[in-house]
């Protein structure tokens, strides 16, 4: 008599089928990671070494070889490696950098995009401001000289420069340039026209003295205006006129 044939436990066989499924796949995964590693081993300092370096920007004060400099020292080890943040670091710390973007192409290219500063005024003589009152440079370059030349104690460049746009504007309704603006320690202002004519602002109702001056002086003095080497407005009726006429004078006198 024939036995009947025992029953294939089919889920035992599909679980070992899916186990020796998984084996295989991971294999591969550790064979491809292997292989990754491999070629990651191949190059030096973990990925390829950065053979080109790019550097723009619009360059009129940076010179392009000094951005080159100042970035080699930090091109050591492979693509992975660069750290972006120090190159930019480097390259702001240059005269004239305002700002700059440092970026990697694969698989050896680094590229620099830099921004410069723009100079809007003169600072304390030898220095210049940008647009945000902040002095970047103490060595002017002779070319800057037609900028307003502004001056005050340490700290106040925001708020010189904020008064010399103020004022810069109610004067040129009148067709008048503002050429300079100091505030001394004492908190007194006193504004250079391009015409070489000094206003002398005193500390108080500094707003209500310019307007004296741009409604009244030129219409009291008319064309002897041009003879005058300064306007006192910090009478609080009037003003006092300082004449060229008179400094000739005392330098002849000293001479």
């Amino acid at each position: 008599m024939v036995k009947p044939r025992a029953k294939t436990n089919q889920p035992q066989v599909k679980s070992l089928r899916i186990r020796h499924f998984l084996a295989a796949v991971l294999a591969a995964a550790l064979i491809a990671v292997g292989l990754v590693g491999w070629q990651w081993a191949r190059y030096a300092d973990w990925g390829p070494s950065l053979t080109e370096l790019v550097v723009g920007g619009d360059f009129r004060r940076v010179d392009p070889a000094d951005v080159r400099a100042a970035v080699k020292p930090y091109l050591h080890g492979g693509f992975f490696r660069v750290d972006l943040d120090e190159i930019r670091e480097a390259v702001v710390a240059l005269p004239w950098v305002a700002d700059a973007a440092v970026r990697l192409e694969w698989p050896s290219t680094l590229k620099v995009e830099l921004r410069e500063q723009r100079a809007v005024a003169r600072w304390d003589g030898s220095g210049l401001i940008n647009a945000d009152g902040v002095e970047f440079t103490r060595v002017a370059p002779a070319d800057t000289k037609d900028l307003p030349h502004l001056s005050g104690p340490a700290d106040s460049a925001q708020r010189v420069l904020a008064s010399w746009r103020t004022m810069s504007a109610r004067l040129g309704t009148n067709g008048l340039k503002l050429a300079g603006l100091s505030l001394d320690a004492r908190g007194a202002w006193r504004a250079t026209l391009a015409s070489g004519l000094s206003l002398r602002l005193g500390r108080d109702e500094v707003e209500r003295n310019l307007q004296r001056f741009v409604e009244i002086v030129p219409r009291v003095l008319g064309a002897r205006l041009a003879e005058a080497a300064y306007i006192d407005l910090r009478y609080t009726n009037g003003f006092a006129v300082g004449w060229k006429s008179n400094f000739e004078k005392v330098g002849k006198t000293h001479a």
